[in-house]
């Protein structure tokens, strides 16, 4: 088949992708886990890319809305975790379920080369009939390993409450400078990795493991940056069992 004419899900080594991979979920799936691991970049150039934030991260959202859960890896300042105020990396929770996004404590420091693991777990659903509304509850935080430092990342582990079920999974690189990609991290690219994603199927009342596609949302500028290689995303691996996606900053 002409790859002009494949659907975007059927680009499995899409060069002209973008910053942002979701997958369209089938309206009788349910996610029940997701998971990306990657490695921590190298710094962005302060005098080149200024203080502007740069996330890389995982996360969900519902079916409708602009709401997300996230646990996001952030280069901004203070990141160091020192009290001379300087640009570094760190890993936290954030959300918008209430329309407003919260940095939720237990901003960790992480240093390049470190590997770090953003996930999402589903616990439970409530339902209050009295006052009709239902509460999905999700732990969702960072896991792995740092050198002489067992359960590090523990602190970032939270548990939210939505009132919506949040099933479609994202894979984001978010740089909030605009324009130019001078000062990106100095390396090729990064690539998030070991992807899980754990479905529930309501009909036939079956965990799912397989099936749905990774594709890059591709309208909108803030999604694609001119990169000197003209390519932003590429799903290196389009699967929802050990599957990987790349994105670019040369």
């Amino acid at each position: 088949m002409d790859r002009k004419n494949q659907p975007d899900n059927q680009k499995r080594h899409d060069v002209d992708g973008s910053y942002l991979a979701m997958i369209a979920v089938p309206e009788n799936y349910s996610l029940k886990y997701f998971e990306a691991t990657w490695q921590v970049p190298q710094f962005p150039d302060p005098d080149a890319y200024g203080t502007d934030p740069f996330y890389i991260w995982n996360g969900v959202c519902p079916r409708k809305g602009s709401q997300i859960i996230q646990p996001v890896l952030a280069w901004q300042r203070g990141g160091r975790g020192s009290k001379d105020d300087l640009p570094g990396w760190v890993v936290n929770v954030v959300d918008n379920i209430d329309g407003s996004y919260i940095n939720h404590d237990h901003h960790l420091p992480v240093k390049p080369g470190e590997t770090v693991t953003g996930f999402i777990q589903f616990e439970s659903v409530a339902v209050h009939p009295k006052e009709g509304r239902t509460e999905y509850t999700y732990l969702v935080g960072f896991k792995g390993d740092v050198p002489d430092q067992k359960d590090y990342f523990t602190p970032t582990q939270i548990k939210l409450v939505t009132p919506v079920p949040y099933d479609n999974p994202i894979l984001c690189v978010e740089p909030w400078k605009k324009g130019s990609v001078d000062g990106y991290p100095n390396q090729d690219s990064v690539a998030m990795t070991n992807i899980i994603v754990e479905f529930y199927d309501n009909i036939s009342e079956q965990r799912v493991s397989s099936g749905p596609h990774w594709q890059f949302i591709t309208k909108g500028d803030d999604h694609r940056k001119p990169t000197p290689s003209n390519r932003n995303g590429e799903i290196i691996s389009d699967s929802i069992n050990g599957g990987e996606v790349r994105f670019y900053f040369k």
